[in-house]
């Protein structure tokens, strides 16, 4: 009794110090080429350092060459070196070592193989690349022939920054986990006094999930480009129609630098480089993707201070992949090696249709209105109200599905998908309880490749349901608010408001839980429900929320 079961020890904790320096110049000129026509020129030029671990503990692969083998067991002289920043020892300050295999509590731990390390500066201080081709050239042009008819047109390249967190994890490198786990059939001879000796230092480990950034990572980038046209109709309504297309380029995403050859038996077996069976988690800027957007926009003011505007866009966008660690489970590609192609699906934030309307009235009570115009007390009570409201409809967000890990991709078992017998995927009438019809969904195959890669040995052990493939539930909702402004003097006023969020209290369905839960013919209780909680229906809003403000300005 009181004897511990198992014991976990953080030998070496993950440490990092990392900075990065950014700047960036540009230039503009606007040229006024005739009194219908100007032209917009531009240039800009960015920089964004790599982080640099001033605790000298950040790693990265140094790998033999790309694309990575895709075959079981390479010869040891490919298999990629973990690089330190810095130079000297490799293990310099740290409590363990990477080994071949290791005698820990009687039993022979670790993987066939060397654990290459180096730190003598090969990939530089950074371990990636500095990129310097940041430039993002602009052009805009406008033409308006009379007062009543505009047309714009433009082209942009604008770089962006992925989210650091996963550039961080490389410090994760140096970390070192020792874990103990007794033979429970055995006398007990682990005890907490001695589930670690400091004197055993350096203790001897293999190296279980790793991370690791493309050397030559490049900045992602945007090309936007536009054309607009504006008609004013009458003295108070305008009306614009519009086009928006855009080309994603070098977008960041992860994937299994070791991924195995596709097959159930032990990943060891499978994967090009056994010490890292567990994986290595890769952040690559190998995708790319593209928006296309219509637009109609209409706007109407009236005398009588009321206001409106409606907009209408229809879109669709594409990519292998919308963000590093997203928000949709597409997080890893769901066959390694194949990315460009089978990734290639709707973007996670892909909203086909989505309409929104807004009015903006001014109540006609107080001074200078039809009713009740005076001033003094009437005034200050009834006078300068002003009520607005706008209603949302759009489509429903993008489901990936999840199924069972059939071809043992061992770091993204959730990213293998759901197949479809090409029917109707969804309910006929979809609801809260019961969103898919399950007969038409089905879960891939185990693959059966023993050794290397034969026909047809994983033909179906990934799903052919795309990335982002299913819809989600349309939703509509309301907003409104109410307030009006008194002002005492020049310098002070108080302002009285009240917001209503989902005022109408509609009850607007979630995204339904579209995992398998298990590798068997029957779902889990959970799929194809929508809920927030084991028992409440998922909703996209909020239920109606109503609140009271005072501000008071001096």
């Amino acid at each position: 009794m009181g004897a511990p079961f198992r014991v976990d020890l953080a030998l070496q904790l993950a440490v990092g110090n990392d900075r990065s320096n950014s700047l960036a110049f540009y230039l503009d000129d606007t040229w006024k080429l005739s009194p219908k026509t100007t032209v917009t020129l531009g240039l800009r030029w960015e920089l964004v350092q790599p982080w640099l671990d001033l605790a000298g503990n950040m790693t990265n692969f140094d790998f033999k060459g790309l694309p990575l083998p895709r075959t079981a067991n390479v010869p040891q002289s490919q298999w990629p070196v973990l690089v330190r920043a810095g130079s000297g020892n490799f293990y310099e300050g740290l409590n363990y070592q990477y080994v071949n295999s290791a005698l820990i509590n009687g039993a022979i731990i670790g993987q066939p193989g060397p654990v290459p390390v180096a730190r003598d500066g090969r990939l530089g201080d950074r371990l990636v690349n500095t990129d310097y081709n940041n430039f993002a050239p602009r052009i805009g042009i406008a033409y308006s022939p009379n007062s009543q008819w505009s047309f714009r047109t433009g082209f942009g390249v604008f770089y962006s920054q992925e989210t650091a967190n996963s550039k961080f994890d490389v410090n994760r490198g140096t970390s070192g986990r020792l874990t103990s786990l007794p033979d429970p059939r055995a006398t007990p001879t682990l005890t907490y006094g001695n589930s670690f000796d400091p004197k055993l230092a350096p203790y001897p480990l293999n190296p279980g999930l790793t991370w690791a950034i493309q050397k030559d990572i490049a900045t992602p980038y945007s090309m936007m480009y536009l054309a607009n046209i504006q008609r004013q109709l009458g003295t108070g309504s305008t009306l614009e129609v519009g086009y928006q297309g855009v080309l994603h380029r070098k977008l960041q995403n992860q994937y299994n630098g070791d991924a195995g050859i596709p097959g159930v038996s032990a990943a060891q077996t499978r994967v090009p480089f056994p010490t890292y069976s567990t994986g290595i988690e890769i952040t690559g800027g190998y995708g790319r993707g593209n928006y296309n957007g219509f637009s109609t926009k209409l706007s109407q003011r009236y005398k009588t201070g009321l206001t409106t505007l409606v907009s209408f866009t229809w879109s669709k966008a594409l990519d292998n992949g919308s963000a590093i660690r997203g928000t949709t489970g597409d997080q890893y590609p769901q066959n390694p090696y194949c990315v460009l192609e089978c990734e290639y699906g709707p973007s996670g934030f892909n909203t086909p249709l989505r309409l929104v309307t807004s009015v903006l009235y001014e109540l006609p009570f107080g001074r200078g209105k039809a009713f009740l115009n005076r001033g003094g007390v009437v005034n200050t009570i009834v006078g300068g109200w002003q009520m607005t409201s706008i209603f949302t409809a759009q489509s429903g967000r993008v489901i990936n599905t999840a199924s069972w890990d059939a071809a043992g991709q061992v770091i993204q078992p959730n990213s293998n998908r759901l197949s479809s017998n090409g029917s109707n995927p969804y309910a006929d009438n979809p609801t809260a309880n019961g969103y898919f019809n399950v007969k038409n969904l089905y879960l891939p195959t185990a693959a059966t490749c023993v050794g290397t890669i034969t026909p047809g040995c994983y033909d179906n052990s990934f799903g052919n349901i795309q990335r982002n493939g299913l819809l989600g539930p349309s939703t509509w909702t309301a907003d409104f608010s109410m307030f009006k402004n008194i002002h005492f003097t020049e310098r002070t006023a108080l302002q009285l408001r009240m917001e209503g969020f989902n005022m109408l209290n509609h009850v607007a369905l979630g995204t339904p839980s579209a995992a398998w839960g298990g590798s068997g013919p029957v779902p889990a209780a959970t799929f194809g429900l929508i809920r927030d909680t084991t028992t409440t229906i998922g909703t996209a809003y909020t239920m109606r929320q109503i609140q009271v403000a005072a501000k008071f300005t001096f």
